[in-house]
């Protein structure tokens, strides 16, 4: 599966558990340029990724069952090319460290601005052209 950031939509999906966090990701990505899906957890996330190609997925480390970096390790087997970015409300240096060792773009720290979010979807874009 080949990341197409060049194409007019982009395709995002989130992972957290925090029901308000996938919500504010809906409200600031549903629109023209972007397709959203949103999950409560890495599971799901795995399903999803299996089900359909993703060109960057928002996925909380720390969730019940099957934490952030397990998600990570297996949707990057399935998508290799999908840009992951781990988000995290916790002092995990470690966790954050094997993330970015095994196929993360980047970390993003909660709480976050709407600034960070899409500078890191510009750049993502950038990188792709």
């Amino acid at each position: 599966m080949t990341l197409e950031l060049k194409k007019d939509i982009l395709s995002i999906l989130v992972v957290d558990d925090d029901e308000g966090m996938r919500e504010l990701f809906e409200r600031v990505f549903k629109g023209e340029s972007y397709f959203i899906d949103a999950v409560e957890d890495g599971a799901k996330a795995i399903e999803k990724v299996k089900a359909k190609g993703y060109d960057i997925a928002f996925i909380d480390i720390r969730m019940p069952g099957i934490s952030g970096y397990t998600a990570l390790l297996e949707i990057k087997k399935i998508s290799p090319s999908l840009k992951a970015v781990m988000i995290t409300g916790y002092s995990e240096e470690s966790t954050i460290e094997a993330c970015l060792r095994d196929g993360a773009y980047t970390c993003l720290r909660k709480p976050f601005s709407l600034d960070s979010l899409f500078g890191i979807i510009e750049k993502i874009k950038r990188e792709e052209k």
